[in-house]
């Protein structure tokens, strides 16, 4: 029987805003592990959300000011609580595993439109793709041998980009999750508009993966 839709959009909420983040949600006896990209919007993500559960339809995001992670401040997501579980970048990504092995659900984000840029300490000359890569080829090494589920989210789809380019860095960046039981969806989290699409989007996906 497919998760209802009240679970699942509170398990999109967590995208980064700064550094990449960790999340556990907690829902219905299951958990739901949050990896988030730098800069992929994750505490606008859990306004943008906590504002569908309320209808609130005038809601905006404000990205005026830099989201904050903590390691003990949790969020009430649509009834649910989405635990902030590990803030920071690269450098906290040995902690992963351990964490991927405690939840039942992956879900990975990253921006879709940073795909072509080059990251690293001296504007070193490493495509962002290369990151999301090696970040899913470590998540799939845990998530295959505990039969996990993975669901990839490439958020900012409101900002300009080369979409036929992100086409072919996406598909390459799935297919170090081939051997798995994963999806795929792309969505912004600029208004409720937004919001609620990405939501139904990730609700639809989560019941294909399910069957």
């Amino acid at each position: 029987m497919p998760i209802p839709l009240l679970v699942w959009i509170g398990v999109a909420v967590a995208v980064a805003l700064i550094g990449g983040g960790v999340v556990i949600a907690c829902l219905s006896g299951k958990s739901v592990l949050f990896i988030g990209m730098m800069g992929s919007g994750k505490t606008t993500a859990i306004h943008g959300f906590q504002a569908v559960s309320k209808e609130d339809k005038n809601w905006k995001a404000d990205n005026s000011t830099p989201g904050t992670m903590s390691d003990s401040k949790e969020y009430d997501v649509l009834g649910f609580k989405a635990c902030i579980d590990t803030s920071g970048g690269q450098q906290f990504k040995k902690s992963w595993p351990p964490k991927i092995e405690k939840a039942d659900w992956v879900f990975y984000f990253f921006d879709i439109t940073q795909l072509d840029e080059t990251r690293g300490k001296d504007h070193e000359k490493t495509r962002y793709w290369k990151l999301v890569k090696a970040d899913l080829r470590d998540i799939a090494c845990v998530c295959k041998e505990k039969s996990k589920p993975v669901l990839v989210i490439a958020t900012h789809t409101d900002r300009a980009y080369d979409k036929e380019k992100a086409k072919g860095y996406c598909e390459d960046i799935l297919a170090e999750l081939v051997s798995l039981n994963y999806g795929y969806v792309e969505g912004s989290l600029l208004n409720y508009a937004s919001a609620s699409k990405l939501s139904h989007l990730i609700e639809k996906k989560v019941e294909e993966i399910e069957k």
